[in-house]
């Protein structure tokens, strides 16, 4: 390998680059600057090129040092970003708690698809609605809904949601056309989500479908979105549920919209949340990289 630069050298172009500074450049690799005019000598001697212009107390790229630092920033961040995958590929286990429904009907189905895309990463799936407390759990990182406003959490977008009313074909074969029909159906309800003070209830989808004739405190109240989901399934009533987590089950036939009109969310969605100082966890990135990837 003759023809590669001196891999010290490149470090010290690559950061005086970034800080058109020699004295910065030395900070952050924990050399002189004396140091780092060397290496920069060594590699306009070994290049043929001059890659700065000195002024007074400045430096300034070169046209040609301008093209040969994006070259080089850009390997150095391929560089980073797979010594990132090897490392997460050296630590086994990754924990992540999600709401009981969305591990059930979005996760879980595609957990397989996560297991070719980081084979040497083990998922560790915790199905909780509970506040998680990272300080004193083996938890990485959750996935929750709501508006990503954590003190201390970086809290990462995955989606909104539409969402809209859904039941069993054997309780309705088509869907309804006049929303005021469904007075003669009982209505479900998640009491985990009617908790949540911004996601949209029956009340707010009767409103927007104006509904009035329709009790919306009316029906079965339960706990978690997975029974909400089964009582759905099982032909026990209409339920009010976000697109993600029965899409799949409308594309086989298992349950149909039962009216044709959905609301979207705007205050609230899905987020990947994790503490702060785990920003550059190798782990959390390739699972977002993998959520996103799912997503698209």
């Amino acid at each position: 390998m003759k023809n590669l630069p001196p891999l010290y050298a490149l470090r010290a172009f690559e950061a005086t680059s970034r800080h058109l500074s020699a004295k910065q450049a030395a900070v952050e690799l924990f050399v002189t600057p004396a140091a780092i005019s060397h290496q920069i000598k060594a590699l306009e001697s070994f290049l043929g090129v001059q890659l700065f212009t000195r002024l007074n107390r400045q430096l300034l790229l070169t046209n040609a040092g301008q093209k040969y630092a994006a070259s080089i920033q850009g390997i150095f961040n391929h560089l980073i970003t797979e010594t990132k995958k090897l490392k997460a590929n050296t630590q086994s286990f990754l924990t992540i708690s999600v709401e009981p429904a969305f591990a059930m009907y979005w996760l879980i189905p595609r957990l397989h698809k996560f297991k070719q895309f980081a084979p040497t990463i083990e998922l560790r799936i915790l199905s909780s609605y509970d506040i998680i407390d990272f300080k004193s759990s083996s938890i990485d990182a959750g996935i929750r809904w709501g508006k990503g406003q954590y003190p201390g959490l970086s809290s990462l977008l995955l989606f909104r949601n539409e969402v809209y009313p859904v039941c069993s074909p054997t309780l309705l074969k088509i869907p309804l056309h006049n929303p005021n029909k469904l007075k003669h159906y009982t209505l479900l309800h998640e009491t985990a989500a009617i908790a949540e003070p911004d996601y949209p209830d029956w009340q707010t989808w009767l409103k927007a479908v104006d509904a009035s004739e329709v009790d919306s405190t009316s029906g079965l109240f339960f706990e978690t979105g997975y029974l909400l989901i089964q009582a759905a399934l099982d032909g026990q009533g209409v339920a009010l549920e976000r697109a993600a987590l029965v899409e799949p089950a409308i594309k086989t036939g298992r349950l149909i919209k039962a009216f044709n009109f959905s609301i979207t969310e705007s205050l609230g969605g899905y987020y990947l949340v994790f503490p702060d100082k785990a920003y550059d966890n190798p782990k959390i990135n390739i699972f977002h990289d993998w959520l996103k990837k799912e997503l698209i």
